[in-house]
């Protein structure tokens, strides 16, 4: 197969800079199009009296042409788009909730409020909310720089807010017991306690993580392996990207238990990555545009080049109303389970909570004794 991949908007550890949103397109293929593509693109650019295809340079109509001319070449072939975006502010809060909740480290969290994706988007709702803009910048520097009394500065104050915010008394309590915890023994804390790169928690190696699990799913499902993969030039993350494009080839996150995803070692062939300049490359161009056209609010949803592309499209989102949205999706689906079901959860996750009070009980024992 053959990949492409583009992103747009500023990247790197301040996620708090302009502009807020950040997007990472791909071109995700098992036929190697790209020369009958670079005729195409040849042609467009003799007719707009331009050399390269750059969206932003472009106006509304021209930008309609090139994506309706590249779908109409594409039709027929075994083509996809993948596109990530990123709300680049909400990744604080995001973070904050895995710093916080995630149960291999504060032993107060119940597995489930961690493992599985509705309470994990259910808790960034409500932190989205707690925390205002200050304390989500001095969490993420907390964050970066592994400063460990900013960050129990930021639970104390998160703590004390608690009190008046209105939740349900379950929800309340397990807020409460993890943010106890983690200001108790905020060594547990690893995600916060150890010196870290931060290059793997920069929106693009978010998206680039989220488009590497697109490539696998795409070769699995084609029987295919990639024989081409080009990123656009990279200068600070170039060497990032090919460590988690190896790490990549070792492991995989199955979800056979719904909203939950476990990492499993593999073996598996993802190709070479390699890295040009979207100046030199006409696919990266493409991508430029068809996602341009596919995130302009200039362009009502209904026109036909927005369904056009939705149909060829994959897209992952990171950002508040996202969130929102997946939360009210396993509300529904959650709502609609079977008491039969729900009786056999009920039972699973009763026994997954006496076990984990039982270690807590037996650590917080351990304690006593130092």
């Amino acid at each position: 197969m053959y990949i492409y991949a583009d992103e747009s908007g500023n990247t790197g550890k301040n996620i708090f800079d302009k502009p807020e949103r950040y997007a990472l397109g791909a071109i995700l293929t098992s036929q190697d199009i790209e020369s009958d593509l670079e005729e195409l693109v040849e042609k467009l650019c003799k007719k707009f009296y331009i050399s390269k295809l750059h969206a932003n340079s472009l106006d509304v109509d021209q930008n309609l042409e090139i994506a309706n001319s590249v779908l109409d070449f594409v039709q027929d072939a075994d083509f996809k788009l993948f596109i990530c975006s990123i709300y680049k502010p909400y990744l604080s809060t995001t973070k904050f909730i895995d710093t916080l909740f995630d149960n291999a480290e504060n032993k107060a969290v119940p597995p489930l409020w961690y493992q599985f994706e509705f309470f994990r988007h259910y808790l960034c709702l409500i932190f989205e909310e707690l925390l205002d803009d200050i304390d989500k910048r001095l969490f993420w520097t907390s964050y970066l720089e592994s400063n460990v009394d900013l960050y129990i500065k930021i639970l104390n104050i998160v703590r004390e807010r608690l009190s008046s915010y209105e939740l349900d008394s379950r929800t309340y309590q397990v807020i409460n017991d993890s943010l106890n915890f983690a200001i108790r023994f905020p060594e547990k804390i690893v995600t916060i306690s150890t010196k870290k790169k931060y290059k793997f928690e920069t929106p693009n190696m978010i998206a680039f993580a989220l488009l590497m699990i697109q490539i696998r799913e795409f070769c699995e499902k084609n029987s295919l392996k990639p024989c081409k993969f080009i990123h656009d030039r990279q200068n600070e993350f170039q060497g990032s990207m090919k460590k988690w494009h190896e790490d990549f080839q070792k492991v995989k996150y199955d979800e056979s238990i719904p909203g939950i995803m476990q990492p499993k070692d593999i073996k598996y062939d993802l190709g070479e990555i390699q890295f040009e300049s979207s100046n030199e490359n006409v696919m990266l161009q493409i991508i430029d545009n068809l996602v341009w056209v596919y995130q302009c609010d200039k362009i009502e949803d209904s026109h036909d080049i927005k369904k056009r592309l939705a149909s060829i499209s994959e897209h992952s989102e990171i950002s508040p109303e996202y969130s929102y949205h997946t939360y009210q999706l396993w509300e529904d689906r959650l709502s609609n389970v079977s008491q039969e079901k729900a009786d056999i959860a009920k039972t699973f996750v009763d026994e997954w909570e006496e076990k984990r009070i039982e270690k807590l009980r037996n650590f917080y024992e351990s304690k006593k004794d130092k």
